[in-house]
């Protein structure tokens, strides 16, 4: 008879803690939910979104690279030379919808007819700049190729130059700009 009373006291402790361990667990639990339903300072929604333009920003500097890298090659075997050379301080302008990148922007936009590459003739050097927008207005102004990043892909039409022959346009760069006149466009 005393083991079936130590039994069942035994028996009754253990409930209490199992009892007390659940219901830690249980509000453990809930308040975990809670501190995650009122996370203000984490906002998925746009974090996602932040990615997603940033991507489309990428892609859209890649697309103008890959512009720079074919007008280099065709100016390399000679496309151009019906139109000329530039001289020292001149430069070519070179259409992006001229090249065979694709017409339409990483922002689903057509490529604005005001984006080019310009070959800068710098002290019998060649740079490669470029300018490129959508008809949406995403883009950049002219940038050397080498100096290109996402950041500098903005909805703003403001940096956009107006580019035509005998024009003088300024060229961006990391360690200084310049300026050129335009010899000669490529459409």
């Amino acid at each position: 008879m005393k083991t079936n009373k130590v039994l069942v006291a035994f028996l009754v402790v253990a409930v209490i803690i199992i009892m007390f361990g659940i219901i830690y667990i249980c509000y453990s639990l809930s308040d975990l939910k809670e501190d995650n339903n009122d996370d203000s300072n984490y906002n998925y929604t746009n974090n996602y979104d932040s990615s997603i333009s940033d991507i489309k920003k990428d892609t859209f500097i890649t697309m103008a690279q890959q512009s720079a890298s074919e007008v280099r090659l065709n100016f390399i075997n000679g496309d151009y030379d019906v139109i000329g050379n530039p001289s020292n301080g001149e430069c070519l302008a070179v259409s992006v919808n001229s090249t065979s990148i694709d017409s339409t922007s990483s922002f689903d936009s057509p490529i604005s007819n005001d984006s080019y590459v310009i070959i800068y003739n710098k002290s019998g050097s060649y740079e490669y700049y470029i300018q490129m927008i959508d008809e949406a207005g995403n883009g950049f102004g002219l940038y050397r190729e080498y100096d290109l990043e996402g950041d500098l892909v903005v909805n703003n039409k403001q940096d956009i130059q107006v580019i035509s022959e005998g024009s003088k346009i300024n060229l961006y760069s990391d360690d200084g700009n310049n300026s050129c006149l335009v010899m000669g466009i490529v459409n």
